[in-house]
């Protein structure tokens, strides 16, 4: 006599929920708000890592914004706060089993984009919290299996050589042009970096074989930058108030910039 085995039981969406948890692991701070100087989990970074997770088990989210508010901060500067609560959702493809989660959120901004801010904020915070995702900063995280990537220690910077100085011999000396021509020959590759203020306007973003690259316009100068993070706040700062630091690095190019670091002004 066969016994009939019973059909595997579907996991609920509370536990595919967990496998989740137990997926995703660490996420880097790589943003970095050189403004008020402090890092950040930036939400393209924070969304590639739960995204995959939810992909492989078999579930979707999306959303409903449940309430906005929004009130005039600063007067003179026209900063507005911009305040939310959004309901998020987590549906199994399998079951159609869901589960919802009201979450707020607040973005400041002086033109549109505060409810966009608020709203990115909102879901940062939801993911973060609903699977418990370590960012880094942790003093007690151990060094064992699972555990968290630790970064190298940093190596006390080497003082540089000290060359002895050749003395002097009589030689002959450049006229005041002479001077000029010699400078202009040995032109620096790149300037120093330089900071920036002023209204930015983002313009193009492309992909090539290095990756992306985003153009803008600040103060006159022809903007550029390749760094994921400072892509994400170009394209946040669009006709925002900004200070930025920039550097020129192709001579022949003096009026195209790269950039090193924005923020609101």
């Amino acid at each position: 006599m066969t016994t009939k085995e019973e059909p595997k039981k579907a996991p609920t969406l509370a536990e595919k929920l967990a496998q989740v948890m137990e997926g995703i692991g660490w996420v880097e701070k790589r943003g970095r708000n050189t403004f008020h100087n402090y890092d950040y989990v930036t939400e393209s970074d924070l969304v590639e890592a739960v995204r995959k997770q939810l992909i492989a088990h078999g579930i979707i989210t999306h959303f409903n914004v449940v309430s906005t508010s929004r009130e005039l901060k600063d007067a003179e500067k026209g900063g507005y706060l911009t305040d939310v609560v959004v309901e998020w959702t987590f549906e199994d493809i399998a079951s159609g089993e869901t589960r919802t989660s009201k979450v707020p959120g607040c973005g400041e901004d002086k033109g549109d984009k505060g409810l966009y801010k608020a709203i990115t904020g909102s879901e940062k915070y939801w993911l973060k919290n609903t699977f418990l995702i370590p960012t880094g900063g942790d003093p007690e995280r151990d060094s064992g299996d699972g555990a968290s990537p630790q970064r190298a220690p940093e190596q006390p910077a080497r003082p540089a050589a000290q060359l002895p100085r050749k003395p002097q011999t009589g030689r002959a000396q450049l006229s005041p042009q002479q001077k000029a021509k010699a400078q202009a020959e040995r032109a620096p590759e790149s300037t120093d970096t330089i900071q920036v203020t002023g209204t930015l306007v983002t313009g193009r973003k492309k992909s090539d074989s290095k990756g992306s690259v985003i153009f803008a316009e600040l103060d006159g100068k022809d903007l550029w930058c390749r760094e994921p993070e400072l892509i994400e706040l170009i394209e946040q700062y669009d006709q925002e108030e900004v200070i930025a630091d920039v550097k020129n690095v192709n001579p022949e190019k003096p009026n195209s910039f790269v950039v090193e670091a924005i923020d609101l002004a």
